[in-house]
This record gives structure tokens, sequence and C-alpha cells, in this order.
């Protein structure tokens, strides 16, 4: 057997400590080509063992010390688990070995917090004045120097760089397609068909999905969420989207789980929940309750309630012009997320996840928790509210299995001491945001 199939089969028998033993023997390791370890590491992180991650991607890193693209994973596994001293400490190495080296740039940008006269802005603003052929490192270039032009107090100079970066990716986003698709959401899940779904799927309390627009502070609320006993935080997970997938395989639907999930029986939901927690479970063996932080999830709540009416489902909220405005700022897969290269359709797409929101309380009335940014960050009042309802324990300040992962950009700044100085940031910003602002006040959103 394969490492690579050794370690599967461990984290789906619930053997974390085996899967743990199989990567620290070195001459596993040593049998196998770079290329599986790479795999094994990827799949380490599927089951958020990150300590077998960076077991993998530190023998890359010792056996390819030039290859930089081995490095940079080691930092990025080494800065989702919370280590940034080390992350820093593998990309300055990458640096020194290569000085134009895009990609460390990038990464160190998201947990390094730039001063005016920082010689990272000094290298990297070089760099692009020199010229930067190819595309793809001149955006990240552009991203970093954007970043550390905002930490320094640049903000015309930062949201300059952010532009040039985002109007160069060569990005299609369909409008009238995403807005289709929201409307037949809306079409296909009215109050009538949850009335007479009512009670069926898995009973499972376990999950707790935390979902809103991207950016938003979900990063935060689930890290909040995993300092509570007994719970997990499972990062931005894809079993939900997997699972629309197995419905319309499983009837044929070449359009879609929304042409046949009206004729579902109770048996299926159940099964297609359990099918979820089962896979969650793995994750966390430990763990009571599992932090689901999807942001996609939103678009997903009328299923999430079918096949688990007894989970918890939070939505995060937040000024609109700072949620759309840190979207503007970051990097994302523009296959999932195509809406954030454009501040017109940034507003187009935040209307449209408005209106759904507005649907979901319409339908499925107190469903779902909403859960305010500006609340968390000035109030933990919200939170232990929020973790009453969801009867996560709000006075229990324990570690959760899995507190010290966080998957996403935000692995830095949602570890920093809570604080308000990211509310109204888009005031910063407001000459360089008319495009959005305008969508946003047609659209009936109200700018303060």
């Amino acid at each position: 057997m394969s490492l690579l199939e050794t370690l599967r089969t461990h984290y789906q028998n619930h053997n974390r400590d085996e899967a743990r033993q199989a990567v620290a023997d070195g001459s596993a390791l040593h049998r196998a080509s770079a290329a599986e370890i790479e795999r094994c590491a990827a799949v380490a992180k599927h089951y958020i063992d990150f300590e077998a991650a960076k077991a993998c991607y530190r023998h890359l890193v010792a056996h390819h010390p030039d290859d930089l693209r081995y490095r940079n994973l080691l930092a990025e596994t080494l800065t989702q688990a919370g280590d940034f001293d080390a992350a820093k400490a593998e990309l300055c190495d990458a640096l020194a070995r290569n000085g134009a080296h895009s990609r460390s740039y990038f990464n160190l940008s998201l947990i390094h917090q730039a001063e005016a006269d920082d010689p990272d802005i000094r290298a990297v603003s070089d760099l692009l004045e020199a010229g930067v052929a190819d595309p793809n490192d001149q955006y990240a270039l552009r991203l970093a120097l954007g970043k550390w032009l905002d930490d320094a107090g640049d903000h015309d100079g930062a949201f300059a760089q952010i532009d040039a970066a985002k109007k160069s990716a060569p990005v299609t986003y369909n409008h009238e397609a995403q807005a289709a698709f929201f409307g037949r959401i809306k079409e296909t899940f009215s109050k009538q068909f949850f009335a007479e779904r009512a009670g069926q799927g898995d009973p499972s309390a376990a999950p707790v999905f935390v979902t809103g627009m991207p950016r938003s502070g979900t990063s935060l609320l689930e890290t909040l969420l995993a300092r509570k006993g007994g719970a997990a935080a499972l990062g931005e997970r894809i079993e939900m989207s997997l699972i629309t997938q197995k419905i319309a395989e499983d009837r044929n639907a070449r359009a879609g789980y929304l042409d046949v999930v009206a004729v579902l029986t109770e048996e299926e939901l159940q099964k297609y929940g359990r099918e979820y927690c089962e896979e969650t479970s793995l994750l966390a063996p430990e763990a009571d309750r599992l932090v689901d932080k999807n942001v996609l999830n939103f678009q997903r709540a009328a299923l999430i309630d079918l096949l688990l009416p007894n989970s918890t489902i939070a939505h995060v909220r937040r000024n609109p012009l700072d949620t759309c405005l840190s979207c503007y700022f970051q990097t994302m897969d523009p296959a999932a997320f195509p809406f954030i290269f454009d501040l017109e359709n940034l507003g187009r797409y935040y209307l449209l996840y408005a209106d759904l929101m507005a649907h979901w309380d319409e339908v499925l009335p107190g469903r779902i928790e909403h859960v305010d940014y500006e609340s968390i960050v000035s109030d933990q009042t919200a939170l232990s509210s929020f973790c009453k309802k969801a009867g996560l324990g709000a006075d229990v300040e324990q570690k959760g299995a899995g507190e010290d992962i966080i998957a996403t950009s935000s692995a830095w700044q949602a570890r920093q001491p809570i604080t308000e100085s990211s509310v109204g940031k888009w005031k910063k910003y407001e000459r360089h945001l008319a495009p959005l602002i305008s969508v946003l006040e047609e659209g009936g959103v109200r700018i303060n």
C-alpha cells in the first residue's frame, strides 16, 4: 500500500495518530515521490491534520531547497496553523534565494504589517517599476504592495495598486446567469415547499454553518466559536457542494440539483444529511459541534435545512461597503468568486446575496441566526446570545479541536486582538468607490 493510500485509510478509520506516525516515518517519505508527498500533504490538510501536512512539506523543502513552490506551500500551511514566525522565516528564506519571487511577497503580505518606511514596500515598488513580464507575477506583487500601502496609511496608493491588479485579471463574470440561478433558487424553495417537508432529514445537531458574503467576518466568528468547549472549526468545507452534485447525479439531473430536489424522498433527505455528518465527523472526531465556514452555503440554506433540520445556520452581516471593499482587496478563486474583480460587479452580486437572504427570512422565518460583525467587535453580548441559542455554552472558553486552524486568507487577521479598526474603513477609500456606491444605492442599500 502506498503512503497516500495508507494515510487515507487511517483518516477514514479515525486513526489520526497512526496517520501522523506514517508521515513521521522517514523511510516512508524517502520511498515516496515528491508528487505523492505533495498529495499526502493535501490529504492531511483535507482532514485538518496540519501536523502531518507540515511534516510532508518540510520533507519536500529539505530535499528540494531551491523549489520555492514547496517552501511557499509550507509557509501557507504554517500560516493557517497560526505559526506566523515560522511562516515568515520560510518566506524570507525564499526571497533570499529569489528576491523577485511574487508568491513569496504575496504570502508575506498576508502576515506582515508594514510601516511607511518598510523595506518590503520599496523592494516590491522597485520590481514593478523595473517591469514585470509575467501577468500573474505582476498581479501578486500589486496585491502585496496594495496591502502594505494600506497598512502604512497610503490609501490612494494602495487603491491604485489593487485596482490595477484587478483590472489586469482575465476574469469574466456573467451577472445575468448568476441572477437567473438565484432566481431559480427562490422559485424552487417556497413556504409551501418547507411546510410539506418539515422535520425530515438527519436529526443531528452537530453541524454549525457560518455563512455570509466573503470578508464579512465569517472567519472571526468561526474562530470565536471554535474556542467553545467541544466545538471544532472545519474551515471552508466543500461537502455540502458535493452533496448538491451527488443529488443531481443520483437523479440524472443534468441541469443540477434544483431540478430534482422537490421529488427527493424522506429517506433520501435523511441519507444525504447523514452522509454530510459522517464525512465531517472524520475531520474532528472528538468534537460535538462542527463549524463549517463555507461562505457560499448561503446559497444552500434551504438544502441545509432540508437535510439537517436541527443544524445551526449563522449568517454574518457587515456594512455593505466595508464588505465589498475588503473583497476587492483580496484575491479569491475566480471560478467561485468572479465578481470580486470589478466594483460594479461586486455591488450587483451583493444585491443578489441580500435579496436571497431576505427570501430565506421570509420562507424560513427564524431559522437563520443573523450575527452583525460590528456587534462582535464592539460588544461580546451579541456573540454570547448567539452561542446560547446554538447550545455552544457562551461562558465556556475551552479549546476546540480545530481552534488553531484557519485555512483562509484571514488566517492572520482573525487571530489578532478584536478591535473596531476595520469598522467604517470604506470611508478612507470613498473617493474611489463611486461605481460600487452607485450600484448599491440604486439597489436600495442605504449608505452610512
